[in-house]
């Protein structure tokens, strides 16, 4: 992958009413910013992390579906990638396990919200 992206994680807990939102931008020299609601770059990581990210991007394997999930009591998270207005989704309820084609997600999110990942 050449072209510059964009991450987008959330994390919403909808017996509290809480949201949680970063965004991780490709910066100018191949790093990445995490930036926050106000647009205020809060962290920056190197390449090394950059090129671990997009390892665990394509690991991820959607020819088999999630496991089928539903719950009233929980934090349901989802990560979008995207270049200009192409991007993909995940979305899933992050209480339970996910299947083996699902796990980078959680990793991917463990690296920018190491104190939400479960």
């Amino acid at each position: 992958m050449d072209t510059r992206f964009t991450i987008i994680i959330t994390e919403f807990r909808p017996f509290v009413d809480e949201e949680m939102y970063i965004k991780i931008e490709e910066i100018d020299d191949g790093s990445l910013a995490l930036i926050n609601k106000e647009n205020e770059t809060i962290e920056q990581f190197g390449k090394e992390v950059k090129t671990k990210v997009l390892k665990l991007l394509k690991k991820i394997d959607i020819s088999e579906p999630p496991n089928f999930v539903f719950g009233c009591d929980g934090v349901f998270c989802s990560i979008t990638v995207g270049s200009g207005f192409n991007r993909y989704t995940f979305d899933w309820w992050d209480s339970v396990p996910l299947n083996k084609n699902w796990r980078p997600l959680r990793k991917i999110k463990k690296i920018f919200m190491p104190e939400t990942a479960t």
